[in-house]
């Protein structure tokens, strides 16, 4: 129940902190709630902050909360694969094949505006040839 609680909180906060600037109103966290309190204070403390739970079997560890993730760990994870290139030691090639993929569509872009202009210089043509 707590990990259940605490990822809601987690996505409770991703969801205040991607609203619009300027927006009125925030939802309490699912502790607040069930404790029907407005905000936690030294005398009311968060007991899902506050609470250790030992492991039943491995006494010296606890089983409340979860150890937390080393941040080199968590920092290693956000720079790996999915990273965009132009941040990495492979900018250069990254800029390189951006650089392409651009005037390849600006080549593109042009042949088919060449192409439309010679359509409609012949349509034209054919319609002045029937008027005539």
């Amino acid at each position: 129940m707590l990990s259940r609680a605490a990822d809601l909180d987690r996505r409770l906060s991703a969801l205040h902190q991607s609203r619009p600037s300027g927006a009125k109103g925030q939802l309490l966290s699912a502790e607040l709630k069930a404790r029907e309190l407005s905000e936690f204070s030294r005398d009311e403390p968060s007991i899902s902050r506050e609470l250790k739970l030992p492991s039943w079997t491995e006494s010296n560890k606890l089983a409340w909360p979860p150890p937390a993730r080393p941040a080199g760990v968590v920092l290693a994870e956000a720079m790996s694969g999915d990273a965009d290139p132009r941040y990495s030691a492979h900018w250069r090639e990254a800029l390189r094949e951006e650089t392409n993929r651009r005037i390849a569509d600006e080549q593109r872009r042009i042949a088919d505006e060449a192409a439309r202009t010679a359509q409609e210089k012949r349509d034209y043509e054919s319609w002045l040839t029937r008027l005539r």
